[in-house]
């Protein structure tokens, strides 16, 4: 659809407002010139979005990031080494001046280039590298209407369908999937609604974000119990939870706890 209108800066060129259909309604797109010259492109795509949708994905080359409605959180790709042409799509505090990383997706499949897209395909987010390979998934079955995802004040990544914000009904979230950050809300152990066992790994190194020697894991066969492991050596142990707090953390007090009953 074409609808013409008439420069006010240039009384002697005539332009024309270029249409597309987007789900049955119409948008410009561009201010076009007929002559061809002097074209008024579409304004550029913004560097900070709120969701990712069908029609907004985050691209390496676009520099693009998503943030938190709060501006707590960002979540967007970087490269932690410049000795190393690795980029991973990752979280981090928006507002601290120096980078602090809370989450990686991909940390142990890195893309081999600045070029990739998150983006919704086939029902599932997923990233792509340059040969629209996936190199990282939500790995969903299942119907969903309408998908988007975003990132909360909280540092949690979701997956959701745009019509229920129920937290209980997410699709998938990162507070699933944590790597090496335990944020507020987060939780350690064994979810037997969904199957998710929940624990934290270190880094390889400072600018190798891929999975590293250390594991911190709550226990829970028999009382709860959390160890700290590098690899097959247990170098820290909570002692056994008795109710109140964990036998070996006397300094631990109740009413600094938040105790939720395990699922």
């Amino acid at each position: 659809m074409l609808c013409d209108v008439v420069s006010e800066r240039q009384k002697q060129m005539l332009h024309k407002l270029e249409f597309t259909c987007v789900r049955g309604k119409y948008i410009p797109c561009a201010l076009r010139d007929f002559g061809g010259e002097n074209q008024v492109q579409s304004p550029p795509k913004p560097n900070i979005i709120h969701r990712v949708t069908f029609f907004f994905n985050l691209t390496v080359s676009e520099n693009r990031t998503l943030v938190s409605p709060g501006g707590v959180f960002e979540l967007g790709f970087f490269k932690p080494s410049d000795s190393r042409n690795s980029w991973y799509l990752g979280i981090w505090y928006k507002t601290i001046p120096k980078r602090t990383y809370v989450w990686v997706a991909n940390r142990d499949n890195p893309l081999s280039n600045s070029s990739g897209t998150l983006k919704i395909s086939d029902r599932n987010l997923a990233l792509f590298d340059q040969a629209d390979n996936p190199v990282w998934s939500t790995n969903l079955t299942g119907e969903v209407k309408s998908p988007v995802a975003e990132l909360l004040d909280n540092g949690n990544f979701v997956f959701r369908d745009s019509e229920n914000n129920n937290p209980d009904e997410f699709l998938w979230q990162s507070f699933d999937h944590p790597t090496d950050t335990l944020l507020p809300e987060m939780k350690l152990g064994w979810d037997l609604r969904t199957g998710f066992d929940r624990y934290i790994t270190s880094w390889r190194s400072p600018d190798d974000p891929s999975t590293g020697d250390f594991l911190f894991k709550l226990e829970s066969r028999g009382f709860p119990e959390i160890f700290l492991w590098n690899r097959d050596s247990r170098v820290y142990r909570s002692g056994p939870w008795h109710g109140v707090r964990f036998s070996g953390v006397p300094e631990m007090h109740y009413s600094r706890l938040q105790i939720q009953p395990f699922r």
